[in-house]
């Protein structure tokens, strides 16, 4: 071949590569990517380990056991890869070159999210807790070179996902409470007492146009993800919705009240959002209200960050050739592309794959109830969502490959990885790994694991409503919600480690005798599904009875003595009375009474049916709020407040009592 030959042919080929060029590899959640876009690393919680994969084959290229529960994924400019460890208070730091492991980071409690500095020198781990202390969680900030900790601040209530805005800003979701707090990265962290910036979105963001148009109030909660653009300007917060107005309607099988009750009246009780913020300078807002548009257009945004107002676009349904596709629900982690136009963000309860407008949103007509129950979050036929496509289940991880087009996705449940294909406006599943770990879980377990997060299961949920257990209880605990049912306000109780076949009956009335009762009630009349055979009501119970309580940071914390102190006290107080045996309740009603004296739903029948179910204590220390209305946030506040001495007789402790008392029902 000649030279010039050559020459033409070599730039010929230039031309073809800067036509598309390369960009950065984009992940969250379980996943990561090398730098060249080459190995995807996916951490398998359920296993213990760190996975590389070959993008391209899906072909496993080898393992590294890492720590318990290892839950997100960052990966270095230099290759080194860390793997925050939920289960063992670590951070996992593996080496590209070799998978070999090259040390561990120590931890809060449950660290759950993390992120490193652009230029990798700083390994930003958010924890779930502090250490000695479930009121707060904290941000560490670790040098990577040295392995060392820089500094530690408290940031709320189980903080969980971390955007970084630029090298001086964080953005931190708190999984429960829906609040998001900045933090100041150049000050070192912020302390408890001087947060920066901290505000309730459903109350801020939210509440004007509710009062405008009057529509349903619903508060943030499930906040699992901070996704942040590349140029550092936005943050997408993933979320789930609940309401928060009361629920009027008894429940039947015909009108199951969990569906038609979301934003636009349409949709489930419980719907997926996401939360866009933009900073300007030093100040960080809400950018996009996606809630209340009203239903009728949606908001674009122009150059200056100003919502545009709404069009007149005709509606659209969300209905397909006669077919409907359900709502996506349960986001579990979002990243955004390159160009930061789009946001890929997993959908775990539905198990769909959504591309997002990071611009605009689009809303649909209220009336019917196969229209959007969130319109930023429709599938196919909305501009705002450029598609969407079918995953398997337990998706908690996602990456963007270098040519921007091309997503993984890891799916805990199934321990595979997905390849989706965006060709123009269609995304496709174009390849799907063998089981890359195995399972560990007994086959009972791993079948009501499913049912227990899956929104799409039919004898779980009606269409309408596309809602799984895991909706409410996050997690298989609780979401720290509220609800204002017909028969009165009623928190979610957590059910993990509560031994749930053995404290029957069930509900907070105490109503249902047995499992499938209750069980009965809650998805055919409350869910809308056709219900459940005997074989899943047993494989359902075998995944909620196995399921842990979350890590308890007070066991280490409260000496021998003082834990003795507390248990004379937890008995001459009368608490055992009721909260007995190895569950810690003797599976009666009581009246212990409520410190809700008004409300547009007071509490109805409790005379009738001689109180409330006594709930479990185990796991009380994670489960804020308490009591059955939720109307105390604090153990100690219930200790301190406890009228007419209904709920055991405290009224007569001494201070070293209470706190002596509250030390040891927080190890419990």
């Amino acid at each position: 071949m000649s030279p010039l030959r050559s020459l033409f042919l070599g730039s010929l080929l230039l031309l073809a590569a800067c036509a598309e060029p390369s960009v950065p590899p984009r992940a969250s959640g379980s996943l990561g990517v090398s730098q060249d876009g080459l190995t995807v690393y996916a951490a398998d919680t359920d296993n213990g380990l760190l996975i590389a994969v070959d993008a391209k084959t899906l072909e496993k290229k080898g393992e590294v056991k890492v720590g318990a529960q290892p839950f997100r994924v960052s990966v270095g400019t230099d290759g080194t890869i860390y793997v925050a460890n939920r289960g063992s208070r670590s951070v996992s730091v593996i080496s590209g070159k070799d998978l070999t492991l090259a040390g561990e980071l120590p931890t809060g409690v449950d660290p759950v999210g993390m992120q490193l500095s652009s230029d990798s020198r700083t390994l930003y781990v958010v924890s779930a807790s502090a250490t000695d202390d479930t009121t707060f969680g904290t941000l560490t900030a670790f040098d990577t070179e040295t392995k060392t900790q820089k500094w530690v601040v408290p940031v709320g209530e189980e903080p969980r996902g971390l955007g970084l805005l630029g090298d001086d800003r964080a953005v931190i979701s708190q999984y429960k409470t829906g609040r998001l707090v900045e933090v100041d990265l150049t000050r070192g962290g912020i302390s408890k007492a001087d947060v920066d910036f901290q505000f309730d979105l459903n109350k801020q963001a939210l509440s004007q146009p509710r009062e405008k148009y009057g529509l349903t109030p619903f508060v943030a909660r499930a906040m699992t993800d901070v996704a942040t653009s590349p140029d550092g300007k936005r943050a997408f917060a993933t979320t789930m919705l609940s309401r928060d107005a009361p629920i009027l309607t008894q429940p039947t099988p015909d009108t199951p009240y969990y569906k038609g009750q979301g934003p636009q009246l349409a949709g489930s009780v419980s719907t997926a959002g996401l939360i866009t913020l933009e900073r300007d300078g030093d100040a960080l807002t809400p950018l996009v209200d996606d809630v209340s548009s009203y239903g009728f257009g949606y908001y674009a945004v122009d150059g200056t960050g100003v919502n545009s107002a709404p069009s007149t676009r005709p509606q659209t349904s969300f209905a397909t050739n006669g077919a409907q596709t359900p709502p996506l629900q349960g986001p579990s982690v979002a990243v955004v592309d390159s160009s930061g136009d789009w946001i890929f963000v997993v959908n775990k309860e539905s198990s769909r794959l959504a591309i997002v407008s990071a611009n605009k949103r689009e809303a649909t007509n209220n009336a019917a109830p196969t229209t959007s129950a969130f319109y930023a979050y429709q599938p196919q036929q909305l501009p705002s969502v450029h598609s969407s496509a079918s995953i398997n289940s337990g998706a908690d991880g996602v990456a963007i490959l270098t040519d921007n087009k091309t997503t993984l996705v890891y799916s805990q449940f199934e321990h595979r990885l997905q390849k989706l294909t965006l060709s123009g406006t269609t995304l496709t599943v174009s390849g799907t790994s063998a089981p890359l770990a195995g399972e560990t879980l007994p086959a009972d377990q791993v079948i009501g694991r499913k049912l227990f997060f899956d929104a799409n299961e039919r004898s779980m949920s009606a269409l309408e409503a596309s809602v799984a257990c895991s909706s409410c209880h996050l997690e298989g605990r609780d979401d720290g919600h509220t609800w204002q049912f017909p028969d009165g306000p009623r928190q979610t109780p957590t059910l993990a480690g509560r031994g749930m076949k053995a404290t029957a009956p069930f509900h907070w009335s105490g109503e249902f005798p047995d499992m499938q009762g209750f069980l009965t009630h809650t998805i055919t009349a409350r869910m809308g599904g056709k219900g459940l055979s005997a074989t899943q009501v047993a494989q359902l119970n075998a995944f909620v009875d196995g399921a842990p309580s979350p890590e308890n940071p007070y066991l280490q914390k409260i000496s021998a003595d003082q834990l003795a102190r507390g248990a004379a006290v937890y008995n001459s107080a009368g608490c055992e009375t009721c909260h007995s045996g190895q569950w810690l309740t003797n599976n009666t009603n009581a009246d212990v009474g409520s410190l809700v004296t008004s409300g547009i739903n007071p509490d109805n029948g409790l005379v009738m049916s001689g109180g409330l179910n006594v709930p479990s204590l185990k796991g009380l220390a994670r489960s804020a709020p308490y009591l059955h209305d939720g109307s105390v946030m604090t153990i100690k506040a219930r200790v301190l407040k406890n009228p007419g001495d209904k709920h055991g007789v405290t009224s007569n402790l001494t201070d070293a009592q209470v706190d002596d008392l509250v030390a040891y029902l927080q190890t419990l």
